[in-house]
């Protein structure tokens, strides 16, 4: 028996949305896991200051430290600011 075209069309369209559809699934599963650990990342860095109170800024508008002098990498890779 043969398969008429406009089938094959439909079947070839199916097997390439389900396939998209499972490509969108893993990438919305690995982003969802990603901003899990930020999260907590930010949580412990910020020592439980909510989120409401953080504010998120380019890296040359951080302000300057005053604090008690770091070897710098924490301050590289941070990249918000409390707000209080």
């Amino acid at each position: 028996m043969k398969i008429p075209n406009f089938l094959k069309l439909f079947i070839n369209i199916f097997i390439f949305m389900v396939k998209l559809r499972r490509g969108c699934e893993v990438e919305v599963r690995f982003l969802r896991q990603l901003i899990s650990e930020k999260r907590i990342t930010i949580t412990t860095v910020t020592k439980g200051v909510p989120f409401t109170k953080l504010e998120v800024r380019p890296l040359d508008q951080i302000p300057s430290y005053s604090g008690p002098v770091d070897d710098g990498k924490f301050l590289k890779r941070t990249h918000f600011v409390a707000i209080f």
